[in-house]
């Protein structure tokens, strides 16, 4: 779980600090949750390798990470100094976009396992 949201933090520092010009900072923020991400993913795949009887949602987490992962490693490899010298291309940008919005299809995921069955079948029935 830190892993995850460190690399939530690095990532939308990166997407900042692109906001407000600097770089260089969101292209060292993206290198830096590079292994974070990485992390992140192979703890996920191995929680699900480890133990059984895991609900469909777990596994779409561990996918959406690994996803998140390749977001970043495409974002931080189309920035690269050496490669770019005349700002961020327009690829570097859709894919910290694109992988905030997997961080965002996580935390709703999570949030709809987390909610009660029974709490949302009555809201659901009172509509």
């Amino acid at each position: 779980m830190t892993m995850r949201a460190t690399t939530v933090c690095l990532v939308l520092l990166a997407a900042l600090a692109d906001s407000a010009g600097w770089h260089s900072l969101g292209y060292v923020a993206l290198v830096g949750a590079v292994p974070a991400a990485a992390i992140a993913a192979l703890l996920g795949f191995g929680d699900l390798l480890e133990e059984r009887g895991h609900q469909p949602a777990e596994h779409v987490q561990a996918l959406l990470q690994a996803s998140a992962l390749a977001l970043i490693l495409l974002a931080a490899a189309v920035r690269a100094p050496l490669l770019n010298r005349d700002g961020i291309s327009a690829l570097g940008v859709t894919a910290v976009v694109a992988c905030l919005v997997v961080f965002a299809v996580q935390v709703l995921l999570a949030g709809w396992v987390a909610l009660p069955r029974e709490r949302l079948r009555t809201s659901l029935r009172g509509r």
